[in-house]
């Protein structure tokens, strides 16, 4: 076995965070410049586009989160499931032979969207509190 095939999926992880984390830093760059253009209790001049930009922002953000947080999670379930499959194989080599994967790659990818989602709630509930004007 190839060691590197344990940390695969966070490389892929970790582009697809890039892919939301690159638009995610530009929209909150320019969340950050039309800022003065807001009046000052939370109301929006015409034209202005300063919650849109925040908004999407902190999803984007957020979504980066959640990709690099089910990344690292993956990892982790790599690498139990590689000391279970070779504790199980030392036992009796004989007794995986005719085992449906099914039910681990449904359980693999459950408890990778549970983490994606579960990152993903934790890097919004952060930027918004960083981000959010403090005094409305």
């Amino acid at each position: 076995m190839y060691p590197v095939l344990l940390i695969l999926p966070l490389i892929y992880a970790l582009i697809l965070a890039a892919i939301a984390f690159v638009p995610g830093s530009f929209a909150l760059a320019l969340g950050l410049a039309t800022k003065k253009a807001a009046k000052p209790h939370g109301e929006e001049a015409p034209g202005c586009f300063h919650g849109l930009f925040m908004g999407s922002a902190i999803l984007l953000l957020s979504i980066a989160c959640g990709f690099v947080g089910a990344g690292i999670l993956s990892v982790g379930i790599n690498l139990a499931l590689v000391v279970i499959v070779s504790i199980s194989y030392s036992v009796s080599p004989t007794a995986g032979g005719d085992m449906d994967e099914g039910v681990f790659g449904f359980l693999y990818l459950g408890a990778l969207s549970l983490g994606f989602l579960g990152f993903f709630a934790l890097g919004m509930s952060r930027l918004v509190g960083w981000l959010e004007p403090k005094g409305v």
